[in-house]
């Protein structure tokens, strides 16, 4: 910075102009920073909605409602939707009929526009109805 020939010290256009563009940049790039911060806030926020609501649903299997094989399908409160899939691990003719028979369940969780969340698997014991 040269000084004017009166005495006075000051930037001048070029130099006041750099900075501005300076500052600008710095500005954007906190503001994408943000951004995407608070994106991932609301899609965690999503995630553990969703996984909350499937370990209950999962709990509920076999207390609330009954272990079946078959696939069945639905919507939480908050719109998310599911998708549960119980399948029989051992076939009928290799088990006694009153025997305890392990199925596999699988509930998969997908967000509104049909974007799978999260798929959560499990055993459990359970008596065949039949």
């Amino acid at each position: 910075m040269k000084r004017a020939p009166g005495g006075a010290a000051g930037f001048s256009l070029i130099e006041a102009l750099i900075a501005l563009a300076i500052m600008t940049m710095m500005i954007s790039a906190f503001y994408a920073t943000l951004s995407a911060a608070y994106r991932g806030a609301s899609q965690v926020k999503i995630y553990r909605a969703a996984l909350g609501l499937a370990r209950s649903h999962l709990q509920s299997i076999g207390r609330e409602m009954p272990v079946e094989p078959g696939i069945s399908s639905g919507t939480f409160e908050n719109d998310l939707q599911w998708r549960l899939t119980i399948t029989a691990l051992l076939p009928a003719a290799n088990r006694p009929r009153s025997a305890a028979q392990p199925y596999l369940i699988v509930l998969e969780t997908f967000d509104r526009n049909g974007r799978s969340l999260l798929r959560l698997e499990t055993v459990k014991i359970g008596v065949q109805s039949s």
